[in-house]
């Protein structure tokens, strides 16, 4: 089960968009954060709603939260 939330993520995407060279797409940036916090495959596949991810739905929030941070 996926227990991060968004504002858990918000360091693990910094650092992901870091180590990507400063720009990056959402898949790229999901991926590294995978690396990151090494998720099982059990939390990379919890499902929000319909197909959308956990992961995916919250690291949404905290790309949105850190874009108007800027």
């Amino acid at each position: 089960m996926f227990e991060y939330k968004y504002d858990d993520l918000m360091n693990p995407t910094l650092k992901a968009i870091k180590e990507l060279g400063g720009s990056a797409s959402n898949d790229e940036i999901i991926e590294k954060i995978i690396e990151i916090l090494s998720l099982s495959e059990e939390e990379i596949e919890d499902i929000h709603k319909g197909s959308t991810t956990k992961l995916e739905y919250r690291a949404a929030w905290a790309r949105t939260y850190l874009n108007r941070a800027i």
